[in-house]
C-alpha cells in the first residue's frame, strides 16, 4: 500500500511495519484538556469548600469586634470589576490586617478610616471577615464540581479512545479504499482541514460499512489535493473501530 493518500504522513513509517501504533487526532493532546479542566475543577472546589467551612466556624465559635478601613481599591479588566477592603484590628494588642472581596453595594457603604465590624476566631484571629462579606460559596463548588466532573468523564473518554486504539494497532487489517468525497474548511486561526468519505468492506461479514474521517493539514493549503478515487488505506477491525492512516 505504498500508493495510497495518508491522512496522517506519519503513518507511512507504521504500513511499513516501522511502527507498533498509528497515529491519529493527537489524543494524547487531547487529554490534556480534561485533565486541566478537572484540576481546576478540583483546586476551585476545594477554595469553596474551605473558604465554606471557615465561614461555618466563625458563624459558631466567632466574635464580633471593630476594625478599621486602611484601604480601598478596585481592579478592573475587560470582563469584571473586583471591589477589595483592606482592614486591620487588635485582639490582645495584637494588630491583624486581611484583604476582604466585597459586592458593590458593600464595598460602597465603607470609607478608608471608618470603621467596620469584624468577626474573627478567638483560637486565629488570622481568620476573620468582615461582617457581611461573603458570595455565593454554593456556586463556586457547584463550578469547580461541575468542570471536575466534566475533566473526569472527558478523561475518562480520551483514555478510552487511547485503549481502543492500541487494540486497533495491535489487531486491526489493513483493507484498501478510497475516496469517495473530498471536503475542505478554514477554522479562525486559518488552520486548513480536510475530511474525507469513504467506504469498506467487512472482510467477515461483508457489510458496507460507510465512514469519514477529518484531520488538520496545514501543510495541504494552497496546494493540489487528492482527487475522488485516491487510494486509502483503512486499520479496520469492525464496523465501530477503524481509523484511515
Amino acid at each position: 500500500m505504498e500508493n495510497v493518500f495518508l491522512l496522517h504522513p506519519e503513518n507511512r513509517d507504521f504500513l511499513r511495519g516501522q511502527r507498533r501504533n498509528f497515529t491519529t487526532n493527537g489524543n494524547t493532546i487531547m487529554l490534556l484538556f480534561p485533565v486541566i479542566f478537572g484540576l481546576a475543577g478540583l483546586l476551585f472546589f476545594g477554595l469553596g469548600l474551605q473558604q465554606y467551612l471557615a465561614d461555618e466556624q466563625l458563624k459558631r465559635d466567632g466574635v464580633i469586634t471593630r476594625g478599621i478601613i486602611d484601604d480601598l481599591t478596585i481592579e478592573e479588566d475587560s470582563d469584571d470589576t473586583d471591589y477589595y477592603a483592606f482592614y486591620w484590628f487588635e485582639v490582645n494588642g495584637v494588630a491583624y490586617t486581611r484583604r476582604a472581596s466585597l459586592n458593590r453595594e458593600q464595598y460602597a457603604d465603607l470609607e478608608i478610616g471608618g470603621g467596620v465590624e469584624v468577626i474573627y476566631l478567638p483560637t486565629d484571629p488570622t481568620t476573620s471577615r468582615i461582617v457581611g462579606e461573603g458570595g455565593p460559596i454554593w456556586l463556586i463548588m457547584l463550578l469547580g464540581g461541575g468542570f471536575a466532573l466534566f475533566g473526569l468523564f472527558g478523561s475518562i473518554r480520551v483514555l478510552s479512545n487511547m485503549q481502543a486504539y492500541r487494540r486497533l494497532s495491535r489487531e486491526g487489517k489493513l483493507i484498501k479504499s478510497q475516496i469517495d468525497r473530498l471536503t475542505t474548511r478554514k477554522d479562525s486561526d486559518d488552520d486548513f482541514y480536510i475530511k474525507v468519505a469513504f467506504t469498506v468492506i467487512d472482510p467477515v461479514s461483508g457489510q458496507t460499512v460507510q465512514g469519514q474521517q477529518e484531520v488538520m493539514r496545514t501543510d495541504l493549503k494552497n496546494q493540489p489535493l487528492p482527487e475522488v478515487g485516491t487510494p486509502l488505506a483503512v486499520l479496520y477491525l469492525n464496523t465501530r473501530l477503524y481509523r484511515v492512516l
